[in-house]
């Protein structure tokens, strides 16, 4: 672009920038020359002349070369008293523009640092409200201030101030969810908590995968290479479905057979009589027993007065349950927990109630400060929600919540909030008040039970706020699957349905899902896959069923010692499974109307006479024939389940408590 040039300017400027000091050197560093040059510019004085003044066209106007090469005019260069420094491709730099590379690295440093803490600030401006507003108030009373914080600090990465949701946006406009796992350490107990941030928006099914993943013991690292005993569950869902926080707490592994109870609080318990016999903490739970004693007749807000609330036999369970579970537990719950805990004490059993979630529910026994908390402290009146609160003795708690939001899952029951404690079994306010040897922690266990050799015997609490999908439980109960009578027992342990749908009959649903939970703690997972599975379009899709994939289960597992002295390869126990439990829809739905033969066989309410039970049986067998008649292995094995079928006499199918 010049098209002539001064030759003072190229001749000592082409030499310093191209000048090698030595053959091997590199090329004279740029930045010596901008002292040379600004002497240059500033020490020559001399006009120069039209005919060696080179002209540059540069936007429109004429400039010297020194001005355009430089970024300087001649009456700046001419200020020698000037501050500013001049540049050499640029603006004169400003003098308080630092050069030094520290200098340089700490205020990018200090940048970064406020551009960053100006973005988290107007995300905590808009997520605490939002946060406060939508997150129920049973999670403020439950978790503590120090991990109310570490929540949303894991949720500020995620949260977006403008538009007051999780995840991001993409070109769309459409918000994309996810999940945020957090996993922190208790420094007094040891204890491992691990959170759950999920925020997809698809709260279907979403507890029971967190569940499975745990119990996999899939991305979550616990540091000693093993998981501890699930301890406490605490599941909330936001008013706004936005955001589902689930905390699992699980016990150090270090100290699994160490008594739940501190013993400075036992030794208290033992060592007092009267009022304070019973903890500050749980003086709300004896206020309201004693207030259920003196009405006339005993009782308030439908609870009944019992002996399992006098003073000796409350302050036991009281002194067996850790001191959260009594304190954020209302009075009429904590109660009807209590009951469920002595239904079920010393046995296998396992104990279910539901009642609806709405109760107009009085604040006795509740403190001044608490008395607008009303009687259930995990929870406000909320309308078409219901409580189901079970108590679940020797079981792992971990598998056995599994299954149980597994099978809601599958009966159309959302689960929006749920409660988890662990309460020993033994009696802490018994002479001895130790705890009990490896040797005495569980007598008489059974291997159905799911604890180990060791372990302490152990009830689990569990209390969950759920909500009817009744579209789901059509859909689930399309089919006309079989259904047992339940007892006058069961019938007692749903309270005061109310719906507004007539079609819907709530209190047979819950008696028919308790029956089912029942059955939870005594089936493997194979036993559940096979209840779940779809029986086809050809059934309108309904699933097998529990009480069904029992019976087929049954039947199946005496089958490969009847069938191997036939053909030992052949009828394997892979074989034979792979036939029935695992075959195609033609085999499963030939082993339904086995097991529906059975079911109908023994029903002791309607038992099937002779005549229908031996044209029914024929039936099934002509099915059998007819569509297995190219595989022989699944054809011989259903006929033998037939046949194991009519060799039964007596069944305990349908005791309540078969187990």
């Amino acid at each position: 672009r010049v098209v002539t040039t001064h030759s003072f300017y190229v001749g000592r400027l082409t030499a310093k920038l191209f000048e090698r000091k030595q053959p091997n050197q590199p090329t004279y560093p740029f930045h010596r020359l901008k002292p040379l040059v600004q002497m240059m510019l500033l020490r020559s004085t001399r006009p120069l002349g039209a005919r060696s003044r080179s002209l540059i066209y540069t936007s429109g106007r004429i400039s010297s070369p020194s001005q355009h090469l430089f970024g300087l005019d001649r009456q700046a260069a001419s200020r020698s008293n000037s501050s500013a420094e001049p540049s050499l491709f640029g603006d004169a730099k400003k003098s308080w523009v630092p050069t030094n590379d520290f200098m340089l690295e700490d205020t990018t440093r200090s940048a970064l640092i406020w551009s960053l803490s100006k973005a988290q600030t107007s995300v905590a401006e808009a997520l605490v409200p939002w946060f406060t507003t939508n997150m129920p108030s049973g999670y403020f009373r439950r978790v503590s201030y120090a991990s109310q914080l570490a929540h949303m600090r894991a949720l500020s990465a995620q949260f977006d101030p403008n538009t007051c949701k999780f995840g991001h946006v993409n070109l769309a406009g459409k918000t994309h969810g996810g999940r945020v796992v957090f996993q922190s350490e208790c420094p007094e107990t040891g204890d491992l908590e691990v959170t759950f941030f999920d925020f997809s928006g698809n709260p279907s099914g979403l507890l029971a995968a967190q569940l499975a993943e745990l119990d996999s013991g899939v991305g979550v690292n616990s540091g000693s290479g093993a998981l501890g005993n699930l301890s406490r569950v605490q599941v909330f869902t936001s008013m706004d479905d936005a955001l589902a926080l689930n905390v699992f707490t699980f016990e150090n592994p270090n100290a699994l057979f160490a008594p739940l109870t501190p013993p400075a609080k036992v030794a208290r318990a033992l060592g007092e009589v009267g009022q304070e016999f019973i903890p500050g903490y749980a003086q709300h739970v004896q206020r309201y027993a004693d207030d259920l004693h003196a009405a006339s007749p005993p009782g308030i807000d439908g609870l009944e007065w019992s002996q399992s609330f006098e003073l000796h036999n409350l302050a036991s369970y009281i002194a067996r349950c850790s001191e959260d579970y009594v304190s954020h537990t209302g009075p009429r719950s904590f109660l009807q927990q209590k009951l469920l805990f002595d239904k079920v004490h010393h046995t296998e059993d396992m104990a279910f109630f539901a009642e609806p979630a709405d109760l107009d529910v009085s604040s006795r026994g509740l403190a001044p400060e608490h008395s607008g908390l009303k009687a259930e402290l995990e929870s406000d009146a909320v309308s078409g929600r219901w409580w189901l609160k079970m108590a679940i003795t020797n079981s792992v708690p971990l598998p056995a919540l599994r299954k149980i939001v597994g099978l809601f899952r599958r009966r159309g029951v959302d689960v929006e909030r749920l409660l988890l404690d662990v309460v020993p079994m033994e009696d802490l306010l018994a002479s001895s008040a130790a705890a009990p040897s490896s040797s005495q922690a569980s007598p008489g266990l059974t291997s159905g039970g799911g604890l180990e050799e060791g372990q302490r015997q152990t009830v689990t609490m569990a209390r969950a706020l759920v909500r009817i999908n009744k579209d789901a439980v059509a859909d689930s109960l399309a089919g006309g699957l079989s259904v047992d009578a339940v007892n006058a027992e069961a019938n007692s342990s749903v309270s005061s349905p109310c719906t507004d749908d007539p079609k819907f009959d709530e209190a047979a649903f819950f008696q028919d899902l308790a029956r089912d939970v029942k059955r939870l703690k005594w089936l493997d997972d194979s036993t559940l896959d096979l209840a779940y599975r779809s029986l086809g379009s050809a059934v309108g899709g309904s699933e097998v069923g529990l009480q069904r994939a029992e019976v087929i289960t049954c039947l199946s597992s005496m089958l490969h010692s009847l069938l191997s002295k036939q053909d030992v390869w052949a009828f394997s126990k892979t074989n034979i499974n792979n036939s029935v439990l695992k075959g195609n829809s033609c085999n499963l739905r030939h082993a339904c109307a086995i097991a529906d033969l059975f079911i109908a066989r023994f029903d002791p309410e309607a038992p099937l006479p002779d005549a229908r039970y031996q044209a029914w049986l024929e039936a099934v067998r002509a099915g059998i024939e007819s569509d297995l008649t190219e595989d022989a292995v699944a054809n011989e094995v259903l006929h033998c389940m037939v046949s194991v079928l009519e060799a039964t006499r007596r069944t305990n199918l349908f005791l309540e408590n078969r187990y």
